[in-house]
């Protein structure tokens, strides 16, 4: 029998889910935290004892676990559930033949690639507490749970006051070079505005151009395309997000406080929920669920595709290759491509409980069937 070590992080809470699905495929399951530098060398201490196989870190992709793996000859499979968005991870040197990264956005399948690191395509699952039986009360109609991507995860806003600071502190050519930074950027999502509208990433197109135009500006700056492009996607996100939620009459949302300062009149901010243990009563207890996948993130799924129907909620989300792969539209899941459409769907499914409801059935029974933690650990070890 394999034994799997599996790499616990302390802000997730599924890992005994996890480990039950590595029970059911014949696996010996072993859980060991490995999230700083003390904690690695305390499992490598008690290395002998556990004796594992292989390792399994989910839901990100570290360097330190990968550690564990070279030092001990071990095939290390890293399962990324989120967008890389930490542009330090593409470089080469991090990763050793013992690395299996799996990655749920494609691109960043190509990255990793073509950097010679070993790297898979692997969805997203379901990872909430399972409710056995759905809840028949909806008490709320339409429901977003989220950020508005307006906090700290909005990397763009935090730098472009921390640069107008800066440019102030230091003179006024300074203040006239951030202006011109700041308008080229405005420029660029004024043009990802309306590519968002039908559902095209345009920004690294965008972004290209400003470089060839403005190249030394950036570089004086210390500015990279990956990095302006990222953070030129979380803006566009949150345009994006806060347009199509501003279009429906009214919303419950759940989330961090970012929502508060958000200016939708039309929403009402019911404060955070724990995912784990938490969101999926929200899924079940809403008539309609959105998920609104970030335009920067149109290249795979998130886990919320997934947790909504498997709690048993009715998915209504945005219209992209990544999700009609994966799930049946107008049979698993109602799909919308502008906030036109977004309303139509809206009104008729609030007022057609049946259809509502069947879809959400069928959607439920798929992703428990097909999309769980047992279904991703018998993908890896064909890799393994």
């Amino acid at each position: 029998m394999q034994r799997v070590l599996i790499i616990q992080h302390p802000d997730y809470l599924y890992y005994h889910d996890l480990s039950q699905a590595c029970r059911t495929l014949g696996l010996e399951p072993l859980l060991a935290p490995c999230a700083s530098e003390a904690e690695l060398d305390a499992l490598l201490a008690d290395f002998d004892r556990l004796h594992p196989d292989w390792v399994l870190n989910h839901p990100m992709v570290s360097p330190l676990v990968g550690r564990l793996g070279r030092l001990k000859n071990l095939p290390v499979a890293h399962w990324g559930a989120d967008k890389i968005l930490n542009l330090d991870l593409l470089n080469r040197d991090l990763f050793s033949s013992q690395d299996r990264l799996f990655l749920t956005y494609r691109e960043d399948v190509a990255k990793f690639r073509a950097l010679g690191v070993t790297s898979h395509y692997l969805l997203n699952c379901h990872n909430l507490a399972q409710r056995d039986t759905p809840s028949g009360v909806k008490t709320h109609a339409i429901s977003f749970v989220g950020s508005a991507e307006l906090g700290p995860n909005n990397y763009f806003r935090l730098s472009m006051d921390h640069w107008a600071q800066r440019a102030r502190a230091l003179s006024p050519d300074h203040v006239a070079l951030f202006e011109l930074l700041r308008s080229l950027f405005l420029q660029a999502l004024a043009g990802q505005d309306q590519a968002t509208r039908r559902q095209i990433f345009l920004l690294p197109r965008l972004v290209a151009e400003l470089f060839r135009e403005f190249g030394p500006l950036f570089q004086t700056m210390g500015l990279t395309q990956d990095y302006v492009t990222l953070l030129l996607g979380k803006e566009a996100a949150s345009r994006q997000r806060q347009s199509l939620l501003a279009s429906l009459p009214h919303i419950d949302v759940f989330g961090p406080e970012d929502w508060q300062s958000s200016g939708l009149e039309n929403i009402t901010w019911h404060g955070p929920v724990r995912q784990y243990d938490g969101s999926g009563a929200v899924f079940a207890a809403s008539r309609i669920n959105l998920h609104l996948g970030r335009i920067y993130c149109l290249d795979g799924l998130s886990d919320r595709v997934f947790n909504i129907p498997s709690s048993g909620g009715f998915l209504l989300a945005n219209r992209h290759a990544a999700l009609t792969e994966v799930l049946e539209e107008d049979r698993e899941v109602a799909l919308f491509e502008d906030a036109q459409e977004l309303n139509d769907k809206v009104r008729f499914y609030l007022a057609n409980d049946t259809a509502r409801e069947t879809i959400a059935a069928r959607g439920r029974q798929r992703v428990r069937n097909d999309h769980g933690f047992a279904q991703r650990v018998r993908e890896i070890l064909k890799y393994l």
